[in-house]
């Protein structure tokens, strides 16, 4: 819901902590890349890429349903609490849910462009 409302890369939403949501907006100064076989995160790569993205109220809404009391850390974490891994964030939980819903495989990255 968050990559359709927002038009966030998916290593930008994947990167995003608690610290950066505000009521209306949410300032982008983090992401995710990979050096070979290994994730980091990291800051965007161009100066544009560090932003503030509107955030409308039902996105806020459904952000605060699903956050925890404490809003600290990461905004999508892990089970064990660290951040996600791209691949499976799309393997395990973006390609089933466009499978469900009866639609084509695509990349989680053609959200940004759905928003658009």
């Amino acid at each position: 819901y968050t990559a359709l409302m927002t038009g966030m890369r998916p290593g930008e939403q994947i990167a995003l902590n608690w610290e950066d949501v505000a009521t209306d907006e949410i300032h982008v100064r983090k992401t995710i890349s990979s050096t070979g076989y290994r994730w980091h995160v990291g800051t965007p790569k161009s100066k544009a890429g560090d932003r503030h993205v509107p955030l409308s109220a039902d996105t806020r809404a459904v952000l605060d349903a699903y956050a925890p009391k404490e809003r600290t850390g990461l905004v999508f974490p892990s089970a064990r609490g660290t951040t996600l891994n791209p691949s499976n964030v799309r393997e395990r939980w973006f390609l089933p849910l466009l499978k469900k819903a009866g639609l084509k495989p695509t990349e989680l990255y053609t959200m940004r462009h759905t928003f658009v």
